[in-house]
């Protein structure tokens, strides 16, 4: 199974989920497990005057809501750190977000890390992907040709 990693504040987790649940099917079809890691200095940064203007701080953004509490946080292709482990995700995604900036990279957009079925990574990027054609890539000989042409990525 190839497990993609987001490290990011709880409103750009929020949003990959979002855009992530249009492709369930192809989650499932390229065995592909999502674990978002809510990274708090980043949810300060970016969340900070928003929730300013709402009304409330960077951790309660006037509705006391994280990116857990939707509804396609639950999907079946995504899975939830253990509380145990937690500060251990979040600080190895800590030292991607920082290596990330220390490159150029606009390491507020969120780190996505991909790690292959034997546990080795095999991508590092910055920013919210582009679903469809980043799981085609992902897993190209598990997609028929016409899907992988509706996803640009056929020869």
């Amino acid at each position: 199974q190839t497990v993609v990693l987001l490290g990011g504040s709880s409103s750009w987790l929020r949003e990959c989920l979002f855009g992530a649940r249009l492709y369930a099917d192809l989650f499932r079809s390229g065995d592909v497990l999502v674990v978002p890691v809510e990274l708090e200095e980043m949810e300060s940064q970016d969340g900070a005057s928003k929730a300013a203007s709402k009304g409330g701080n960077a951790k309660n953004r006037g509705g006391g809501k994280g990116f857990g509490a939707s509804a396609w946080s639950k999907a079946p292709y995504v899975a939830t750190v253990a509380s145990d482990d937690a500060g251990a995700w979040t600080s190895r995604l800590r030292a991607e977000v920082a290596a990330a900036a220390a490159q150029g990279a606009d390491a507020d957009a969120g780190v996505v890390i991909v790690l292959s079925a034997g546990g080795q990574v095999s991508q590092r990027r910055v920013g919210m992907p582009d679903w469809r054609p980043f799981l085609m890539q992902l897993a190209p000989s598990t997609f028929d040709k016409a899907e992988l042409r509706r996803a640009g990525r056929a020869p």
